[in-house]
């Protein structure tokens, strides 16, 4: 995977997944540049983790690149 596409690719996972989350602020919270942000993503925030699980799998089963 090139440079670019490695900076890019939470932006793309997070894009996939959005939804799974009750509310718009942890989302912005998991593209900080500090591991702080994702850490309240994983910990605190309302998430659907089965859907995400779904999700992840589904991508993961389709296609071998990144979303």
């Amino acid at each position: 995977m090139d440079s670019v596409r490695w900076r890019e690719a939470p932006e793309v996972v997070m894009g996939r997944i959005a939804d799974r989350f009750a509310r718009v602020d942890p989302r912005l919270r998991a593209g900080e540049s500090s591991p702080h942000g994702m850490r309240h993503v994983l910990c605190r925030a309302v998430w659907y983790a089965d859907a995400v699980r779904d999700d992840v799998r589904e991508q993961a089963s389709s296609a071998p690149t990144l979303w």
